[in-house]
């Protein structure tokens, strides 16, 4: 996925070199609705200061938001 952001990355077998970068291009990703799935985007996008997201249509199991409350 960091290849389709547009990081340039190089896998050795157990070893990947991500080459210094200006950070990701914007895309269209579609994430299956789970919460649990999406939560890697949503503190992806909570870490990145000046970042946005928006997730549509996603469940909000109350066994699966624990990341929420962190």
């Amino acid at each position: 996925m960091m290849k389709y952001l547009g990081v340039d990355l190089s896998v050795n077998g157990k070893s990947i070199k991500i080459s210094k970068s200006d950070g990701f291009k914007a895309a269209d990703i579609l994430v299956p609705s789970d919460f649990s799935t999406a939560a890697f985007f949503i503190v992806a996008a909570l870490i990145n200061p000046d970042s946005e997201i928006l997730i549509k249509n996603v469940g909000v199991n109350p066994y699966r938001t624990g990341a929420l409350e962190v």
